[in-house]
């Protein structure tokens, strides 16, 4: 998060990457949270 807000950051170059790696790691974030009610089911039915 810091280069996203511009802390330690040396260049633009420096802030691109900081907003790309949280973009990056904000989509796996919902991607994991889609993907928790699939695991949820899948217990349910092996506790059956």
């Amino acid at each position: 998060m810091e280069p996203l807000l511009g802390l330690e950051v040396t260049d633009q170059a420096d802030r691109q990457l900081g907003v790309s790696e949280v973009i990056r790691t904000t989509q796996a974030l919902d991607d994991y949270a889609d993907f928790i009610p699939l695991c949820l089911e899948w217990l349910e039915n092996e506790l059956k």
